[in-house]
Formats: C-alpha cells, structure tokens, sequence
C-alpha cells in the first residue's frame, strides 16, 4: 500500500478536512500503515496536483474556516486500479525487531528475554485494541456508514491483524520457554 492509497481509500467515503483525516487515518489504517500528519499533508499536496482530490475552504463551528479535501473522479479511478492490481510478489521487509533478535546473542539471554517479552506485551497491546475494534468501532461505523461491503472489508482487516498479533503473541512465548530450557541446559 502507498500512503496516497491509503488516503484516497478514506476520502472516498467522504470529504474530510486535514484534521479529521489524520484521525481517521489514526482510528483505522493506522494498525497497518504508519504516518505521520507531515506525510499526510504532503500527499495531499502531491495529490491535488495530480488531480485526485480536490480542495475547498469551508467554514465551520461560526468564523473558523478549514480546508476540506474530496476525491475527484480521476483519484477514484486510481483507486479502483491499485485495488485490481494483483499483488505482487512479497518485497523482502525490513523487520527491526527480526534484526535485533539475530544479533541478541551479542547482548546475553537477559536481554534477549526482555526483548522477546517487550515484543509479546506489544502484540497482547495490539490484540487488544483490535479486539475492541472489532466488538466495538466496527457495529458503531457499520451504522453510521451503513455500507455492508465496507464494514465487512474493515472487520476482516481487524480479524486479520488481530490473527496476526495473536501468532506473535505465541510465537514470543513459545521462545520464552525455549530460552528458559537454553539456560537450564548451559547451567
């Protein structure tokens, strides 16, 4: 995914100014796609200028006045294309935690242990906000967006994050256990 992807997935439900993007962003595809709100603003003047959104000013809550962005009809369109590109083969990734754990022996069993369990508290953390989303924000979006199809696409990407931070979370403690049978054996 790109991040102007990303943004033109949200803009597609809705106009948005850049404030309620970026929380929207946060509420949602931020389980899966970091950003920050400078690399949303940019896109979003990349965006502009190549006609995928458009940009109005708009008045709100009395005098304030806030830029709003819509999706054009040619950003729709390349919406709908990245959406029926076929995946292509898996980029190798850069996985810091993976790189830390191949090089943990240089730092001991101790550290090693508090990096695996670190990892485990994080993917118990992330389980838990999905789990929530999936109990709660999704029936509350379902209601207020009342689009079947998208409320079925934003639970199966919850189900599998949440999949997907629950293997992590046994993963850490199934090496928890290894690593405690390592230094009974070397005692």
């Amino acid at each position: 995914m790109s991040l102007k992807h990303g943004i033109l997935g949200l803009l597609n439900y809705g106009a948005m100014s850049g404030y309620d993007l970026t929380k929207a962003f946060d509420q949602s595809l931020a389980f899966f796609w970091s950003a920050q709100t400078s690399q949303i603003y940019r896109e979003l003047e990349t965006m502009t200028a190549s006609g995928w959104i458009k940009v109005k000013e708009e008045r709100q809550r009395g005098r304030m006045v806030a830029t709003v962005y819509a999706i054009t009809e040619r950003g729709k369109e390349e919406l709908t294309n990245w959406l029926r590109t076929p995946l292509e083969e898996r980029e190798r990734e850069r996985n810091p935690f993976l790189l830390r754990l191949f090089f943990q022996s240089m730092a001991g069993p101790e550290s090693m242990h508090t990096l695996v369990s670190q990892f485990k508290e994080r993917a118990e953390a992330s389980a838990a906000v999905l789990r929530e989303t999936l109990d709660r924000v999704i029936p509350e979006r379902r209601t207020s967006v009342r689009d079947d199809l998208a409320a079925f696409c934003w639970a199966e990407a919850a189900a599998a994050g949440l999949a997907h931070y629950e293997a992590e979370r046994r993963w850490a403690e199934d090496c928890l256990a290894r690593l405690e049978a390592f230094k009974g054996e070397k005692t």
